[in-house]
């Protein structure tokens, strides 16, 4: 279930535009979903418990990844 949400992230059209990278990571014990741009810096990092809990607004198709109510 967790790729699959990582799937719908990397689907998002403001991530695919931006040619961002959606990636899953392990720091100090605890899962991370990382927001990167394509050279690599980070733009976003929240915990895997966050990524049950982003909002889906049907009417935005461009995502909540950034928005400040995220």
């Amino acid at each position: 279930q967790i790729e699959k949400s990582l799937e719908h992230l990397r689907n998002l059209p403001a991530v695919k535009e931006n040619n961002w990278i959606i990636e899953m990571s392990l720091i100090e014990g605890r899962k991370f979903v990382l927001v990167k741009d394509p050279q690599g810096q980070l733009i976003r990092k929240f915990p895997e418990a966050d990524l049950w809990t982003l909002p889906v607004d049907l009417d935005d198709p461009k995502g909540q990844l950034l928005k400040k109510t995220a």
